[in-house]
């Protein structure tokens, strides 16, 4: 069980057979004996008494063909494989068992590789959000002049046919609502994006991109809470 011919490992995997539960029963499965050294033979042969040896010898000079051979070579490998020693004999249970534990250490091998390679995406992610968090907050500081202005560039672009302005239009929304939160005027922000959203109730591919990407929400719901 061990090393499982092809068929039986599709046949296993089209039966949906838990994997860990074919390596805990396939633990103590027995590997096939390597070829016996001359010097076993030898020490077997040693081991016949001498009537027993004459009796074997005779048999081979007499008998035609590989027959007397093969029933002396099954002998032998039968000594042989008498003399190792057997796994201990599990029950289901015990075998179940070691299969529910296989699972949780491969599953918590599985976590610490999933998290660790995490960390590794957030720590390379790091350079690019911050320089995305300083462009943004640039734009911040010159939307503050003027924040009406970007508002009317947001109806400038929606009175645009097409979806092809949609992202600049979060972007700028997402300014708006960071210069509202920074200057503590969240609710006055969030009276002027209900309207918004009432007088643009028609374009839900638009709604639904700024409530799964832009930062509006975020600062809508830090309003919430207050």
């Amino acid at each position: 069980m061990a090393q499982l011919p092809e068929p039986l490992s599709d046949l296993a995997t089209f039966l949906r057979i838990d994997e860990d539960l074919v390596e805990a029963a396939a633990r103590n499965s027995p590997h096939p004996a390597p070829r016996p050294s001359l010097g076993a033979c030898r020490a077997w042969a040693a081991a016949l008494a001498p009537k027993e040896k004459d009796r074997v010898l005779a048999g081979l000079l007499h008998d035609e063909g590989d027959q007397a051979l093969s029933v002396l070579r099954r002998r032998f490998l039968h000594d042989q494989t008498a003399l190792a020693s057997s796994p201990p004999v599990r029950t289901v249970a015990e075998i179940r068992e070691e299969s529910r534990a296989r699972a949780k250490t491969r599953k918590g091998h599985e976590q610490r590789r999933n998290a660790l390679q995490e960390e590794k995406e957030a720590e390379a992610r790091k350079p690019a959000e911050r320089e995305a968090q300083r462009a943004r907050d640039q734009r911040v500081a010159e939307l503050q002049h003027d924040p009406e202005a970007a508002w009317a560039r947001v109806a400038e672009l929606l009175s645009i046919r097409g979806t092809r302005h949609y992202p600049e239009v979060v972007r700028l929304l997402g300014d708006l609502a960071a210069l509202a939160e920074r200057d503590g005027a969240v609710r006055a922000f969030a009276q002027s994006y209900d309207q918004f959203v009432v007088a643009h109730r028609t374009k839900k591919a638009l709604i639904r991109k700024l409530k799964a990407e832009g930062p509006v929400t975020a600062t809508l719901s830090k309003l919430a809470s207050d």
